[in-house]
């Protein structure tokens, strides 16, 4: 069964890979967010189906008239909406871990000079 935390993590995994791979460039990985989260949403209706019985799904969904009257349409924008801000949470805070590790490594480059 997929849950919530399941694609959380899935997309924090991305976003760490991303900041990597950017080399700590918030832009390029806030304009890859999006793109993430599309991609963890699932499709099959199943997986849908059992994600709203998981206790961490908000089904406070904000602009609901975007999803039509479709359910599954319904949860899959509820689940991108928790993902992204989940995202632009993680992407604050490993922004400033990798900022911190790059000032912790030029410190010891320094010392070692």
């Amino acid at each position: 069964m997929t849950t919530i935390a399941d694609l959380k993590s899935y997309v924090e995994y991305r976003i760490v890979e991303e900041i990597e791979l950017s080399q700590g460039s918030r832009s390029t990985v806030e304009d890859l967010i999006h793109e993430i989260c599309d991609n963890a949403v699932p499709v099959m209706y199943s997986e849908l189906a059992e994600l709203i019985t998981d206790s961490d799904f908000n089904d406070d969904i904000d602009d609901i008239e975007c999803a039509g009257n479709n359910i599954f349409k319904i949860i899959q924008w509820g689940v991108y909406n928790q993902l992204t801000a989940h995202a632009n949470e993680i992407l604050d805070e490993k922004i400033e871990e990798w900022e911190e590790s790059q000032e912790e490594d030029e410190d010891e480059e320094e010392e070692e000079e």
